[in-house]
């Protein structure tokens, strides 16, 4: 049954499914920690529930590591997006190393 769900949509769009919605599930909770949302917790958790589970779909089809690699790169930089139009961040030049870092591992597990 798993399977069936898994080929209904291509690797790549389970893979940045899982990252955008990973990425609101992390606003939602930042939200709520802020404002004290009521039902915030429960609601940032179902999202990155569903996330997790769209990541999952996606290691059927391909390598579990570059898939989570993958969703956790879209996770980082949708939220950093995300947070500076949202909050006011500012991303920083060790936050955009760190960016840089991740999409060169995904490109170096993609060739091995």
């Amino acid at each position: 049954m798993l399977t069936v769900i898994a080929a209904s949509l291509p690797t790549i769009v389970w893979t940045l499914l899982s990252g955008i919605l990973w990425t609101i599930g992390d606003l939602t909770m930042r939200s709520w920690i802020e404002t004290k949302w009521p039902y915030g917790f429960e609601v940032s958790l179902l999202i990155c529930m569903v996330g997790v589970f769209c990541v999952m779909m996606s290691c059927f089809q391909q390598n579990i590591a570059i898939a989570t690699l993958s969703a956790i790169v879209v996770n980082v930089i949708g939220y950093l997006i995300g947070a500076f139009l949202i909050f006011g961040d500012i991303l920083s030049i060790t936050q955009g190393i760190g960016i840089f870092l991740g999409l060169l591992s995904v490109s170096i597990l993609e060739l091995a």
